[in-house]
């Protein structure tokens, strides 16, 4: 009886260990779907709040505000009711301690406990867990778990919930970066817009400057264009005349100057001291009111900034550009910028209109503006294409290890919980077969052989798997000494069975540069992908095995002849618990992976264009000088 018990007990906590995985795994599912963030975070919540038979669960992420922690979904079977944002300075003090110090708390007897929160006490909770969700030390959200009974939370809760919780991280970091992403398109979509603007507008410049008409209306039309591009308010073109000293007014645009019309000549003493026009310098004034030559007139009708902007001919100055603004500090550098831009061209416009002979100059600098601004904007487009990518990478890497940290959490476990029923097997089959033996029906009776031979293999087979999970999760850092690499691959090849189906091809070049490695972990890595290579040739063939310097680094390749892997799969490989084989566990390429990347080197893989085919495995250590 006490066995059967035992046994069920055993069955059960099998149970309830792969339901929890089986959660795990469809968080990671819900994770990958093409949902939104709030569907995403509902669907975990649910789950957990399911898995660990809670009566309430709440997910929150920091707000916009740092210290607010706004409710993003909830899972709740009794009339509680969430408070949408929680200030953590005015939160409670478990909430704020382990918002504050990273800890999480579990507490069996919250009916009771000092720093309880009493409308929750009211509501019936009896038992709380509480964690903080954070990426290093940057805080990003928190998981509240309660329970109506006492204490409803014990190490498999916590365990549960603390590796839902990475999953969590995982979801809000990608979040995250999405909405970073997004924000990052919908800026350069911004500056796409104003640039398409202002290419329209320099565009539109360009005809003016290149239609037939006279200097006067062209300048005008002109200067209507370069106020809507700068947003500004008024605008004056004066010129020298050589027949009457001063800056007679050639054009005027803006609701504020049809209002008040500017005076059609400034003379040379109201401009002694302005070296916009004596010397040509561009001058930006962001506060016309404190100016030394400011007007009251320009005061009384509400300027506050202005811009000069000289035309010169031979260093001369022959003309200049005023652009006021009513807004204080109105014109900034790309405003400058655009301005210094039609300013030129108007510039040009003067010249053809002086010299009668140069017509086209003001198209052809309207043309090189456009197209540096088509350069500009290809540079642009062609950074956030890669910026894009970048992230995607980034985010996919944290998928990545987030998955590994999971892994490594339950291998522990796992392997005490399946080890210990798998040796009773073992030795409960070992004493069934020499009871049979005893009796003598076991010799001759076929069907008795079978069945205890298929016992034997599947609790092998079983151990195997185990074994690689934990040889996965206790992967070691790498001790790093000078290493010849062509003898750490000997020494793998003399622990390697060859088939005799297979012929072993060996180019070892001379000279191979030390690098410094951990050589047993290396040479776990080349029994591997040895293996592997023989494994992909049921029918034989031949596995090529090479060792070169190449550019700093020293490169081991391993190649097959077998039928080579999809391109599907080329891209999974590497994943941890991804196996195209049917007694495979998926981690003997996760490890090989880990382990080169700790030596600070790259592994990669390829299917063989030229026949027979098979796959090619390259592994580069960089070289120690």
């Amino acid at each position: 009886i006490a066995g059967a018990i035992a046994s069920e007990i055993s069955v059960q906590k099998e149970r309830d260990r792969a339901r929890q995985l089986e959660s795990l795994y469809s968080v990671a599912a819900v994770i990958a779907q093409p949902l939104s963030f709030k569907d995403k975070a509902q669907m975990i919540v649910d789950r957990l709040a399911s898995i660990t038979d809670a009566d309430y669960v709440a997910l929150r992420r920091v707000g916009e505000i740092p210290d607010d922690l706004e409710l993003v979904a909830s899972s709740n079977s009794g009339s509680l009711k969430f408070a949408a944002t929680i200030h953590i300075p005015n939160a409670t003090f478990l909430t704020r301690e382990s918002f504050i110090t990273g800890e999480r708390f579990m507490i069996n007897d919250y009916g009771v406990h000092p720093g309880a929160q009493q409308d929750l006490v009211a509501g019936g909770v009896q038992s709380m867990y509480f964690v903080p969700i954070k990426s290093g030390n940057r805080a990003l959200g928190s998981i509240s778990v309660a329970s109506n009974s006492p204490n409803h939370f014990d190490d498999n809760h916590d365990g549960l919930i603390r590796a839902f919780s990475n999953e969590i991280l995982s979801l809000l970091n990608s979040a995250e970066q999405e909405e970073k992403l997004l924000k990052s398109q919908e800026s350069a979509l911004e500056s796409e817009r104003q640039n398409t603007r202002v290419r329209d507008g320099l565009y539109r410049v360009s005809r003016i400057f290149a239609e037939v008409g006279d200097f006067n209306g062209k300048a005008k039309a002109a200067l209507e264009i370069l106020l809507n591009l700068a947003s500004a308010d008024w605008a004056t073109l004066r010129v020298i005349k050589e027949s009457e000293p001063g800056f007679h007014l050639a054009a005027a645009a803006g609701l504020a100057a049809t209002a008040s019309p500017p005076i059609a000549l400034i003379a040379v003493d109201r401009i002694a001291k302005d070296k916009a026009f004596t010397e040509g310098a561009l001058t930006v004034i962001d506060d016309y009111a404190v100016w030394p030559n400011a007007t009251q007139y320009m005061i009384d009708i509400g300027m506050k900034s202005l811009v000069f902007l000289p035309i010169t001919m031979n260093e001369r100055v022959v003309g200049v550009v005023s652009v006021v603004s009513k807004k204080n500090s109105g014109f900034g550098q790309k405003s400058v910028d655009l301005l210094t831009s039609v300013a030129d061209g108007l510039g040009n416009l003067l010249e053809i209109s002086i010299l009668q002979d140069k017509s086209d100059i003001a198209h052809k600098e309207s043309q090189r503006l456009s197209e540096e601004l088509s350069r500009s904007n290809q540079i642009l487009e062609d950074g956030i294409i890669t910026r894009t990518q970048e992230l995607e990478t980034a985010r996919q890497l944290a998928f990545r290890g987030e998955k590994l940290a999971v892994i490594g959490q339950l291998s522990a476990g796992m392997a005490h919980d399946l080890r210990n029923p798998l040796g009773a097997i073992r030795n409960a089959t070992y004493l069934l077969k020499n009871e049979l033996i005893t009796k003598g029906v076991f010799e001759g009776n076929a069907k008795l052989n079978t069945c205890i031979e298929i016992i034997d293999n599947q609790v092998n087979k079983s151990n195997q798997s185990i074994t690689d999970l934990m040889d996965f999760a206790r992967l070691k850092e790498a001790t790093l000494v000078e290493t010849n690499l062509d003898v750490v691959l000997a020494q793998a090849l003399e622990t390697l069975s060859q088939r005799d189906d297979i012929d072993l091809l060996k180019n070892i070049e001379p000279n191979i540069q030390p690098v410094m490695a951990d050589g047993e972990q290396l040479q776990r890595v080349f029994v591997n992908l040895a293996n592997n290579a023989q494994e992909a040739m049921p029918d034989g063939g031949s596995l090529t095995i090479a060792a070169k310097n190449v550019n700093g680094t020293v490169q081991i390749t391993f190649s097959d002849t077998g039928d080579g892997i999809s391109q599907e799969n080329l891209e999974k490989i590497f994943d941890p618990l991804f196996t195209t084989k049917v007694k495979g566990t998926g981690l003997g390429l996760a490890v090989c992976l880990e382990i080169v990347e700790g030596h600070a080197g790259t592994i990669s893989v390829h299917r063989n264009a030229e026949p027979p085919g098979g796959t090619t495995f390259d592994v580069r250590i960089p070289a120690y000088n």
